[in-house]
């Protein structure tokens, strides 16, 4: 009798313990509105981390982001999520797009159409809007597109200045201390600076003069078409055709 009255007492508490461990591992702290984040979806808390169910009851991401923002903020059908602090993106089928890795993500379209400036350890890169990194987080600074000029963008690394264009690619190797705009001197020039000396390059890249001036006049301020500069404690003059003028 007291055999078969342990061997019940058994039986109840392996089914209590059963109850309670399948109640621990379904469970969630917290159930938010359906159709707040997405049709047929509801936000979930489980140990203070967020996932979603679906209508019918289903765990459509399992509860594991430290948060998870609307869909449709960055872009259509993709929720930005953070883990560890960390960003990535979720799609609408709850899907992993882009694996939280990043310190910030900004807003699409806000430098370039279809593009995403991200950050990570301190560095500047971009990704688009297929979760592709085009360009490499590694810049210390990444200016607007169309600042300087169509479809560059102004770049710093180390400390140096240089120019990306809208393909990601390197037109400008960052070597100059400054940078100025296009057309403030000469027609399709930038004045740049390097070791406290000046020099110009043009709306391709090329270097047109070298860094070697101390001071650098406008154009037409002497004489049309040409620029006063001071090299060698001597003032001297330049011409639009990236020659110096003879000495007088």
């Amino acid at each position: 009798m007291y055999h078969e009255y342990s061997k019940k007492n058994f039986l109840l508490l392996c089914c209590l313990f059963s109850y309670f461990i399948v109640q621990s591992q379904t469970g969630y702290d917290e159930i938010f509105q359906f159709g707040v984040y997405k049709s047929k979806w509801a936000l979930v808390i489980k140990n203070g981390k967020y996932g979603f169910i679906n209508s019918s009851g289903v765990e459509i991401l399992q509860p594991k982001y430290d948060e998870i923002h609307q869909f449709e903020v960055y872009k259509s059908d993709w929720a930005l999520v953070k883990l560890d602090g960390k960003y990535g993106f979720i799609n609408s089928n709850g899907d992993e797009i882009i694996k939280p890795k990043y310190d910030e993500i900004h807003q699409f379209e806000e430098f370039k159409s279809d593009w995403a400036l991200v950050k990570l350890d301190g560095k500047y890169g971009f990704i688009n809007s297929s979760g592709e990194e085009i360009i490499q987080p590694k810049y210390d600074e990444i200016h607007q597109f169309e600042e300087y000029q169509s479809d560059w963008a102004m770049v710093k690394l180390d400390g140096k200045y240089g120019f990306i264009n809208s393909s990601g690619e390197e037109i400008l190797q960052p070597k100059y201390d400054e940078i100025h705009q296009f057309e403030e001197y000469q027609s399709d020039w930038a004045m740049v600076k390097l070791d406290g000396k000046y020099g110009f390059i043009n709306n391709k890249g090329v270097v047109v003069f070298k860094p070697q001036f101390d001071e650098v006049s406008h154009f037409d301020e002497y004489r049309k078409g040409i620029a006063r500069v001071l090299i060698y404690g001597k003032y001297r003059f330049i011409n639009k055709y990236g020659t110096f003028e003879p000495e007088f």
